[in-house]
């Protein structure tokens, strides 16, 4: 495979550089021209001196070590690096794993010792002129520093007039004011932002489109929110109350830039003591650990169910995210005690020998697995198919006129992420026919039961619970719905590896009947979601899908004997 590295530092006017998109144009020619499959590695507005940030070309060398690539193009050797020392690594790498180096279109021997002196003084020039243009540049902020401007995104609370000095943002500097007032009036960070918040005061992210991404720990999925959507939290309220811009003072580097004050000296200095003060007080911070974060979703809204554990409060459940504050929308969901729920599903996979006994005797399920061959193969014809437009696309926009290009680089960009997404596809895809395989899942399930011990640590745990488990959904049934306590919650729990879901029902969370097994006759993968399986519980004996697998299995826990990580 043929390997077309594209890079840009920023935006910059036409004729001054390589588009990204003629960069690729001219390596997918010679991928045509070698009859080579090819792929892509971009990174946009980043600069050649910066390596660790860049994700294209990193992705790209884990690609070369593990055999991937063969022929590796980049338009110019400035596109690569401008440092050196990345250079001579990259170089390395590239000989080390045979792969032949192409720069515009004109390959190079780099294990030549001219063509290795003389790339090495092109990267030292370049390296040379990176360094120059860098020092131009921060001589310039600092000789705007010095007039009273500066560059870059502003702290909260303030903008830039027509001619870039710093000036107070009329609406921002009032909340930046209330801030200082609640907290000097004794509200802790925590409590400032849940008041902002309740007034519906946008943050400063509002300003801006797009998403951002977040994730709690390796175990939970990534959640995105819309930038315009991010609330108040109290650890930005801390770094503000700390800002000393709010006194009127901007460092950048050693100089110091005044700025309109939004509020005196005084004020900031107390409400800081106070702060500090505020924080010595409240004590260490409590460390609570969940086992089954990241696993368990609430069967009436979808969204995650996570662990929530108070000292000072009756908090101690799994509870569903759609109850909480402040738009809660999820009415049918409730808590599950964290300690019975832990220790039942911590006795289910690893104390008692049933369900291990009985899931090893299960036969590969040939249907899903061919379910996602299926998708498999589609999934690469489709990014074939991507690659095709993407190519088109860039032959199209070098030539297009100015009205067309801003259309072309949207139908580009689109495109791209299509191909990231089926790039993903197939990788999960992949590793998932590679579990579903009953000698590979088999072998796991016995290495993770044999490995169980009562003196494992909780993260040790955590890891087994996680190689087993893909997914608990939970039920909240209602039987009289006049009366929340003739309730119970039906658990149904999907194992890495299998089709079938464990259904179980508990009413006192210490008794845990196995109500049956779940098969699903699906035929796509989506249809195994938990979420869209109706069940009659009172007609459960005559449910179809549903068969007992076991005679009789009920697993009953005793308070004394209930886990606690904390």
């Amino acid at each position: 495979m043929l390997a077309i590295y594209c890079r840009h530092s920023k935006a910059k006017k036409e004729g001054k550089d390589t588009s990204i998109a003629t960069q690729k144009k001219h390596g997918v020619e010679l991928a045509e021209y070698l009859n080579l499959e090819y792929d892509t590695y971009i990174d946009k507005g980043i600069s050649g001196t910066s390596v660790d940030k860049r994700e294209g070309m990193l992705r790209l060398l884990e690609d070369v070590k593990k055999g991937k690539i063969t022929v590796f193009y980049a338009h110019d050797q400035d596109r690569i690096e401008r440092d050196t020392s990345f250079w001579l690594e990259f170089c390395s790498i590239i000989i080390a794993n045979n792969v032949r180096y192409f720069e515009n279109t004109l390959e190079i021997d780099l294990t030549e010792p001219s063509n290795a002196m003389s790339t090495t003084m092109k990267s030292a020039f370049s390296a040379y002129y990176a360094a120059q243009t860098s020092k131009a540049v921060k001589n310039s902020i600092k000789r705007n520093a010095e007039r009273g401007k500066v560059r870059g995104i502003l702290p909260y609370g303030y903008t830039k007039d027509e001619e870039g000095f710093v000036i107070k943002h009329t609406e921002q500097a009032k909340v930046v004011e209330l801030i200082y007032e609640l907290s000097l009036g004794g509200l802790g960070t925590y409590s400032i932002s849940n008041e902002l918040n309740k007034k519906n005061i946008p943050t400063k992210f509002h300003e801006f489109e797009g998403d951002i991404k977040r994730k709690a720990d390796k175990y939970q999925p990534e959640r995105t929110f819309k930038k315009s959507e991010v609330r108040w939290r109290g650890n930005v309220i801390y770094d503000m109350i700390k800002n000393e811009s709010y006194k009127g003072i901007k460092r950048v580097g050693n100089i110091i830039v005044e700025i309109p004050p939004i509020v005196s000296d005084e004020t900031w200095i107390k409400a800081v003591e106070n702060l500090e003060q505020n924080k010595k007080n409240v004590g260490p911070k409590n460390q609570y650990h969940y086992l089954l974060n990241g696993l368990v979703y609430c069967h009436h809204c979808g969204k995650p169910v996570i662990g929530k554990k108070r000292l000072k409060g009756r908090d101690n459940a799994y509870k569903c995210t759609g109850k909480r504050y402040p738009n809660p929308d999820c009415t049918e969901s409730r808590g599950l005690n964290i300690p019975k729920l832990e220790t039942f599903i911590i006795k289910h996979l690893f104390e008692s020998k049933d369900l291990t006994t009985y899931l090893l005797s299960l036969p590969e399920r040939e249907g899903e697995v061919d379910v996602m061959k299926s998708k498999l193969i589609q999934s690469k014809k489709d990014l074939e198919k991507i690659k095709t437009i993407i190519a088109n696309t860039d032959e199209l926009l070098v030539s297009a006129t100015a009205d067309r290009r801003e259309r072309f680089i949207k139908i580009l960009d689109t495109n791209e992420k299509k191909q990231r997404s089926l790039v993903e596809t197939i990788e999960v895809l992949e590793i998932k026919i590679g579990e579903s395989l009953k000698t590979e899942r088999d072998k796991i399930l016995k290495e993770v039961t044999q490995g169980y011990d009562r003196d494992l640590s909780f993260d040790e745990l955590k890891d087994l619970v996680h190689t087993v488990v893909e997914k608990i959904v939970v039920k909240h049934v209602v039987k009289e719905k006049e009366d929340i306590e003739k309730s119970h919650h039906v658990l149904f729990i999907k194992y890495k590896g299998f089709d079938e879901q464990l259904v179980i029902q508990t009413n006192n969370y210490l008794a845990y009947t196995w109500s049956g097994m779940i098969f699903n006759n699906v035929n796509n993968v989506e249809e195994l979601d938990p979420n869209k399986i109706e069940i009659d519980w009172e007609k459960v004996a005559n449910q179809e899908t549903l068969t007992m697998p076991m005679q009789s299995y009920r697993l009953t826990l005793k308070e004394d004997e209930l886990i606690h990580f904390d």
